[in-house]
């Protein structure tokens, strides 16, 4: 019996170990990605506009983020803090413009209110 509760010790430490270890590689190779910060010009079920900001994201997942956003928000339904998002109509990178002239003046109206 003493052997079998020294072998679930043993191996608890070992899985305790090898979690660790798998889990600093994987903190390592985010550091090592490149990050991008996007905006998004989205429209919000009931029509109304506005530009959400995500920070940090890995440039792998950029081409996806798009239906991220609509999935989060889908999933967020009965939340009331958030509105869920019906379409998003264009993510760029934040040091870029938009290529709609109508999510631009959206972006400079929302700046003038901060």
């Amino acid at each position: 019996m003493k052997l079998v509760s020294n072998l679930v010790l043993l191996l608890s430490i070992y899985s305790i170990f090898h979690s660790s270890l798998i889990l600093a590689k994987k903190s390592e190779r985010f550091e090592d990605v490149k990050k991008v910060n996007l905006k998004c010009h989205v429209e919000l079920i009931g029509g109304k506009t506005t530009i959400l900001y995500h920070y940090h994201l890995p440039e792998s997942d950029k081409d996806l983020f798009a239906n991220w956003l609509l999935q989060k928000y889908k999933d967020s339904q009965g939340n009331n803090e958030v509105e869920p998002v019906y379409k998003v109509n264009e993510c760029v990178e934040i040091k870029d413009k938009f290529k709609d002239t109508i999510a631009n003046t959206l972006e400079a109206e929302l700046e003038l209110e901060r």
